[in-house]
């Protein structure tokens, strides 16, 4: 990660990804890991930790940092159709809940937190419903389109393969959409 700065990881559950991103697109040297779900959270929290990550219990939509303070926003599998932010273990089970209207007001929010030149990342191996809402969700807060990826292109977020040892090859399929988004220099 080249400068100081926080990066946020919106949902992880208990495997972030966001140090498979390009280098480019690493701003912050801190990752806090947002994450709304209690027992997600709580089985994070059990994973090795290093002194430069946080584990907060919020969601993308209510962003616990001051105005222009953030790096890089990263999400992936949040809003994609197969609403795994809406899945929670519990009991050593999983329970669902796919009622939740998962990305209303995040764009604004990304865009307040987000500092100018900042970058916001969307990666889903299940394209959402409507791209184009989602893609305008964040272009019409104030973002700017840098990268649009489909399919398997979506890998080209990545600095290397590696992250598909996670993911599964076949995670990349012709549904996959990944988003590049930037906060304008003021």
């Amino acid at each position: 990660m080249a400068e100081e700065g926080v990066t946020v990881e919106v949902g992880p559950r208990t495997a972030p990804s966001i140090e498979h991103l390009r280098d480019d697109l690493l701003q912050g040297d801190k990752i806090i890991y947002l994450e709304k779900r209690g027992g997600w959270a709580y089985d994070l929290g059990k994973v090795k930790i290093s002194e430069k990550e946080i584990i907060i219990q919020s969601d993308g939509s209510k962003i616990p940092m001051p105005d222009s303070t953030v790096a890089t926003i990263y999400a992936k599998d949040l809003f994609g159709s197969r609403g795994m932010l809406a899945m929670e273990p519990e009991n050593s089970k999983f329970s669902f809940s796919l009622e939740e209207n998962i990305g209303v007001n995040f764009g604004p929010e990304w865009f307040r937190v987000l500092r100018s030149g900042g970058k916001a990342i969307v990666v889903e191996t299940a394209s959402p419903t409507d791209r184009n809402a989602l893609k305008g969700e964040f272009v019409g807060a104030g973002f700017r389109l840098l990268e649009e990826h489909l399919g398997t292109d979506l890998g080209k977020v990545f600095k290397e393969k590696k992250i598909f040892g996670r993911m599964g090859e076949r995670a990349l399929g012709e549904d996959a959409y990944a988003l590049v988004l930037e906060k304008p220099e003021r």
